[in-house]
């Protein structure tokens, strides 16, 4: 049974019924009404009051709570538990003379409320009512606030795109009551450019805006920027935008390298080439041009392919047959391409080899290291002598030299130059011997054997 502020004055003038009797007859509200206005004429110290001494919010979960109303002014007090949530049944228990309210178990977290009636039934009567709310464990949660939506027209720009690159739009999720003033805002440090504010007006749902791109001429690759639309009492909106930079990475400088094998041919034999490089692009394939100091005597493809994520290739240098009896040709190969670059160039020896050698005549040259003439040994002594080898054949002439050879002027003597050339390079291994007929041409050419029998086999084999 419930009663009204009023009823339980009335209560308390005429006593409250025993459990399962009848409540007394009704009260006129014109009575009511006076009863009313006697206890609302009373002084302040005179009236009922309640004072609840109850937890701060919100109170722990675990912890016992209690609701402490001493300081009331009044003789009967009746507790009750009301919506939103009442106490659960039999968990809490008021003391003997009202005042306390005490909970046998901790409350489960969630919202609880009680209302006290305080009676004074001595004259004046007079009556005061209050309702205390409890929270067990964390607050509710506010109500989450209206989003802002924020769309551009272009995701993705170029940093010279400049004045009006793109355009957006920031919405909100139904038409504004009263204008909606919204802030834009990007990193200062960003290309990006966009108005400080923008206004929604009264009655509308969303409002357009300019991006600009500003070009920095600074070298940064693609950035990712991030515009941001906030107003008070909504949820922020971003979006991102990339910027494509227009800067580009500056590429080194082509650097070619050149590398043949072997270093010397035989007219009508072939040398392979190997074209490195450095720098430049990687990632592209590379046109390579190489080139010849005499087309007469070596030849090579008018271009080569370095394939892209490749950093050499090959190609043939090949020596031609000129049938024409002109000695060892020193040939430059060299190799270049378009833009900025290093050009490479290596040597190429061409060994002459026209002709059936006409062995009436034939020289022996054999090729030291410096002063080592001397030093090769008894074989050598022998075979520099030539005793053995003029009798195979009276003309034949044995010139031995080191490859610092001078004459009396201090120059290479004429006669030998040209062999003396062929290993400056180191890529002969000393000594050497060259078997050259009277023209000038080579019958053999090799490391100098070890025994004189050896180099007499050897010049024996192109003498008639």
């Amino acid at each position: 049974m419930r009663y009204s502020l009023y009823g339980l004055v009335l209560l308390a003038l005429c006593g409250f019924p025993a459990l399962g009797e009848e409540a007394p007859p009704v009260v006129p509200v014109a009575e009511q009404a006076a009863v009313a206005a006697a206890a609302a004429a009373q002084p302040a110290t005179d009236k009922a009051k309640v004072v609840i001494e109850a937890p701060e919010e919100p109170v722990p979960p675990g912890q016992l709570v209690i609701l402490d109303a001493q300081q009331s002014i009044g003789d009967q007090f009746l507790w009750s538990a009301n919506l939103p949530l009442p106490a659960p049944v039999g968990n809490w228990a008021v003391d003997s003379g009202g005042r306390l309210v005490h909970f046998a178990t901790p409350l489960t977290p969630g919202q609880y409320a009680w209302t006290l009636t305080v009676l004074k039934t001595a004259p004046p009567v007079s009556a005061d009512q209050q309702q205390v709310v409890i929270v067990v464990g964390a607050p509710l949660p506010p109500p989450p606030l209206p989003r802002l939506l924020l769309s551009v027209r272009d995701v993705k720009i170029a940093e010279s795109a400049g004045v009006g690159a793109t355009s957006g739009i920031v919405r909100c999720e139904a038409p504004v009551a009263e204008a909606l003033t919204v802030t834009l805002t990007v990193p200062a440090d960003m290309p990006l450019r966009v108005p400080a504010t923008v206004a929604i007006a009264a009655g509308e749902q969303a409002i357009g805006f300019i991006v600009d791109v500003v070009d920095d001429q600074v070298l940064t690759g693609d950035r990712e920027v991030t515009i941001e639309a906030a107003a008070t009492g909504y949820e922020a909106a971003n979006v991102a935008v990339t910027v494509t930079d227009d800067e580009q990475t500056p590429v080194p400088p082509v650097v070619l390298g050149l590398v043949l094998t072997p270093t010397t041919v035989r007219e009508g034999v072939a040398s392979e080439a190997k074209v490195t490089r450095q720098g430049g692009n990687p990632a592209e394939a590379l046109v390579v041009m190489p080139t010849t100091s005499d087309a007469t005597e070596a030849t090579v493809p008018a271009s080569v392919i370095i394939p892209a994520g490749q950093a050499e290739a090959t190609f043939a240098v090949t020596s031609l047959a000129d049938s024409e009896v002109d000695g060892p040709q020193s040939v430059q190969i060299t190799v270049a391409c378009a833009g900025e670059h290093t050009p490479a160039t290596a040597a190429l020896i061409v060994q002459d080899a026209d002709a059936i050698i006409e062995v009436t005549a034939m020289w022996g040259i054999a090729v030291y290291e410096s002063g080592d003439v001397a030093k090769y040994g008894p074989t050598a002594a022998q075979v520099i002598t030539g005793t053995r080898l003029r009798e195979l054949n009276p003309k034949f002439t044995w010139l031995p030299a080191d490859r610092d050879t001078l004459d009396e002027a201090g120059q290479v003597p004429a006669d030998i130059k040209p062999w003396l050339l062929l290993v400056q390079d180191d890529s002969l291994e000393l000594p050497y011997l060259f078997l050259v007929d009277q023209n000038g041409r080579i019958a053999w050419q090799g490391k100098l054997p070890e025994s004189v029998d050896a180099v007499i086999a050897e010049v024996q084999k192109h003498l008639k």
